[in-house]
Order: structure tokens, then sequence, then C-alpha cells
């Protein structure tokens, strides 16, 4: 796939295409090739955006990598299995299905579900469905305070266990 959208898009000087292992690669290093040092990218300019077919084993993953980089891409398209779509953007506070991942991607994002792309569409066909989820990125100025991010998330995963322990 990332050959045939090279080549379609060959024309233009605002795409790039990365066919690389999105877990092992170095995404602000690619960024800076294009843009030079990523902290000169102004921060109302954002105009870096995400589109990708991932693997659906890997999509906690990516989700994690991606989404706390508002400060140079403004939104991060991923095709998702439909299952693991709708848990992101669906569930409501106070829910069983509202998950320390809900916490993550509300902190740093705006997710949206776009459609659902019926298996059928696929080949070879998986066994499940897949939809596309749009997450539009907060800009770091716009993240909830918070003294430590990482600590924060540590302490929303702690009481998440401590929930399902207790239930």
């Amino acid at each position: 796939m990332a050959a045939l959208v090279s080549e379609r898009f060959s024309s233009t000087q605002k795409l790039k295409v990365l066919n690389e292992d999105i877990v092992k690669c170095h995404v602000r290093s690619h960024i800076s090739s294009l843009y030079g040092n990523t902290k000169e990218i102004d921060s109302d300019n954002r105009k870096a955006k995400v589109v990708a077919n991932i693997p659906f084993y890997i999509s906690t993953d990516v989700i994690k990598l991606l989404l706390p980089m508002g400060d140079i891409f403004s939104e991060v398209v991923l095709l998702l299995q439909e299952e693991t779509a709708l848990r992101l953007v669906e569930p409501s506070l106070r829910t069983p299905e509202y998950r320390p991942i809900n916490v993550f991607v509300n902190f740093y994002s705006d997710p949206e579900y776009k459609f659902k792309v019926e298996r059928t569409n696929f080949f070879p066909q998986p066994n499940v469905d897949a939809a596309v989820v749009s997450f539009k990125l907060k800009q770091p100025s716009e993240y909830p305070y918070v003294s430590s991010s990482k600590s924060f998330f540590a302490v929303v995963a702690a009481l998440s266990l401590s929930y399902i322990v207790m239930n």
C-alpha cells in the first residue's frame, strides 16, 4: 500500500509516506527532516498529520506513541478494529468500559469515530470489522494541568486496577 500511495501522490511535496515499523522508528526525527528543528514548528500552524492502517494488535502502542505529539501533529487518523474504536470513543465516565486508555486518549486528544469499514473490504479478509477514528490532538498548552503526566497515568492505572480487584 505504501508504494501505491507514494506513486499516486509522487508529484506533491506535501506528503511523505513512511513504510516502517512505527514502534521502532523515531517519529520526531522524520518530522525534523521535513520541518527542520521540531521545536521551531509554530503550534498554530501544525500541518503534519498521521494517517495509518496499522496491525490491530499494536493499536494501543501506536496510540500511546503518537497522541502525546500534539506539538508536531494536528491529527492522527487510524484504521482500528471496530471494537477497539468504539471502546476508545464511546464509553462514558463511571462505566466499566471507561479504562485508563480512555483517560489517556481524552487527555491528549478529542477522538471521533468516523465510519465503519466492513471486513469484506480487505484481502485477505479478517475475522473482524474495522473503523476509522480521528484523534484531533491537543497542543501541550491545552492538556489538563498535572504536575507530572507520567505520575498521573501511573495513578490512573493503579486506581483502575484496584477498581477491578474490588469488583
